[in-house]
């Protein structure tokens, strides 16, 4: 038995997924809580989430692990 879990998020008019996500991954930093942080918690290499926030590419299993942290945060 499988549980599937849905979530609605509203994009702005001309704003993409990948955007969406790098504005949710900035809002959680603060002056304590750093980018290095944050990637631990998600289990990605801090290179990956700098690349990620900064518009260059990331592998899949980035993704993944981002969207896995912010669904289980909601």
């Amino acid at each position: 038995m499988y549980l599937i879990m849905l979530k609605m998020i509203s994009l702005s008019k001309g704003e993409s997924l990948k955007d969406f996500m790098i504005k949710e991954t900035k809002s959680k930093l603060t002056n304590r809580y750093k980018l290095s942080h944050y990637a631990e918690d998600i289990g990605v290499s801090y290179c990956s989430i700098w690349r990620f926030t900064n518009g260059k590419a990331v592998n899949e299993q980035f993704y993944l692990k981002w969207w896995k942290n912010y669904l289980n945060n909601q």
